[in-house]
């Protein structure tokens, strides 16, 4: 199974998983199957680090992608529609950061002459624009939106990505183990499952709350700011969440079998195919939902 395939097979179920998102009515399992979409995205992500033979382009490219992605959801996000608030996808955001770390760690092991000043530009340059983003919303620099989704993404911050840094780590673990496909399946499995209890059981929250009632209100307070920066998860207090309709991100392990059977083949490319079709449907799904419900 090439690339190309896999590509295709993720393309399919993210547009099962966006007509459900835009269109509640639809069942459930249209969610549950979307979930394989993202996993094999960062598989063909890391493999793509692995043979592209110029890693500064794809960066870019993969860059540019996101800041234009974040001014089409702010854009589309300030229309008077009904769903203008549901424009927050912006998944280019979140394979940038995971190829820029995954270069990192390629510097590292590679004994790169100069992966600690990387490292080190890299963690000032996130830490900056997590003060700048924080400042821009303590200001009122503009709108929550702007902020949100083009000055995040001009900024290349982890701060407010999708997933957070969970998803970063599972994107390097990806690229660790992609030739082993035990340790592949391990990191999957594991993942997935880590991923689906760490919100489905509140962990964070619950530990704050502790923290709080032992007589350490304020230290609670302070570690939600690092948690909503690393993880996107805000503690807002214990809720019921069921795995069938809100925490269903074991979903992922399905995406297993597709990429344990890679090929290591490229495939026939359609490299630009994928990169229009993400924002194109999200558009026609986002204008289709909203055809009579106008404010």
């Amino acid at each position: 199974m090439s690339t190309t395939i896999l590509k295709i097979i993720a393309v399919i179920s993210m547009l099962i998983d966006h007509i459900g998102f835009f269109f509640p009515s639809m069942p459930i399992v249209f969610r549950w199957i979307g979930r394989i979409a993202l996993p094999i995205f960062i598989f063909c992500l890391v493999w793509g680090f692995e043979y592209t033979s110029d890693i500064k382009k794809y960066i870019s490219r993969m860059y540019i992608s996101s800041v234009l992605m974040g001014i089409l959801n702010y854009l589309l996000g300030s229309l008077p529609l009904k769903n203008s608030r549901f424009m927050d996808m912006n998944i280019f955001r979140v394979l940038f950061i995971i190829l820029v770390v995954v270069w990192l760690y390629d510097n590292w092991v590679k004994h790169h002459p100069k992966r600690y000043v990387y490292i080190s530009v890299f963690l000032a340059w996130q830490i900056i624009s997590a003060a700048v983003l924080l400042l821009a919303f303590w200001l009122d620099m503009g709108s929550d939106l702007i902020i949100e989704q083009v000055l995040s993404a001009l900024l290349g911050s982890i701060y407010l990505l999708e997933g957070g840094i969970l998803y970063v780590i599972f994107g390097l673990s990806l690229y660790i183990t992609k030739e082993n496909k035990l340790y592949l399946s391990i990191t999957t499995f594991v993942f997935s499952i880590l991923y689906t209890l760490l919100f489905y059981l509140n962990i964070l929250p619950r530990a704050l709350g502790k923290l709080g009632r032992m007589g350490f209100r304020d230290l609670s307070e302070l570690l939600e700011i690092p948690i909503w920066f690393l993880f996107n998860y805000m503690p807002l207090g214990i809720k019921d969440y069921s795995l069938i309709h809100d925490i269903y991100f074991w979903g992922m392990i399905f995406a297993l079998p597709f990429m344990v059977l890679y090929n290591g083949e490229k495939g026939k490319g359609y490299k630009c195919f994928f990169y229009v079709f993400y924002p194109l449907h999200i558009v026609v799904l986002y204008i289709i939902s909203n055809l009579n419900i106008f404010a």
